[in-house]
This record gives C-alpha cells, sequence and structure tokens, in this order.
C-alpha cells in the first residue's frame, strides 16, 4: 500500500530501493515498478548512498531498531505508527 501511494507522488518521491524479508517476489516488484534496489535486509538499503530517506512500514516491533539503524546511517525517516508496543525498546532512539 505505502510502496503504491509513494509512486503515485513522483514529483515527490523516487524509490530507489525496496526491503522485506518475509516476500519472495521483491525483484518481481522492483522490476514491475522499475525500482533499482531490492533486499531481504533493509541494512543494505541504508547502505546505498542515493537513498536520502526511509519509509518504515514494518511490523511494529521492529520500528524501533529500524528508526535507529536508519538515523545512524543519516537518512531522514518516516515511520508509521506507533513507534513501538514496547517501551523498553525506545531506549534504542537514543542515537550518537
Amino acid at each position: 500500500m505505502h510502496l503504491k501511494n509513494l509512486l503515485k507522488l513522483p514529483e515527490l518521491f523516487q524509490v530507489t530501493g525496496i526491503a522485506d524479508p518475509a516476500r519472495d517476489d521483491l525483484k518481481h516488484l522492483a522490476d514491475q515498478y522499475r525500482i533499482p534496489h531490492y533486499s531481504r535486509d533493509y541494512h543494505d538499503l541504508l547502505a546505498q548512498e542515493d537513498v536520502e530517506s526511509v519509509l518504515i512500514a514494518s511490523a511494529t516491533d521492529t520500528h524501533a531498531q529500524i528508526i535507529h539503524d536508519a538515523a545512524e546511517a543519516g537518512k531522514d525517516i518516516l515511520c508509521e505508527k506507533p513507534i513501538d508496543t514496547d517501551v523498553n525498546r525506545m531506549g534504542l532512539l537514543r542515537v550518537k
């Protein structure tokens, strides 16, 4: 859903990568929507220089970790809500 919405706004967003550890059809999606990077591991996308920002739309219990990793990689971040369901993981959001 989020991917299709971003692709409807090419004047605002250029989707350069997608990541999902659970999908087996990432190559097909990337080819279908002409997205140059795809991976089952989001860290691969965070390492790409042409990735300036990330939209986090993963399982809620992964949001805090991905936010932390994206911030460490210097990316702008948009995360669907809630940020997390466990207040103990919120400490991950303290980035150096």
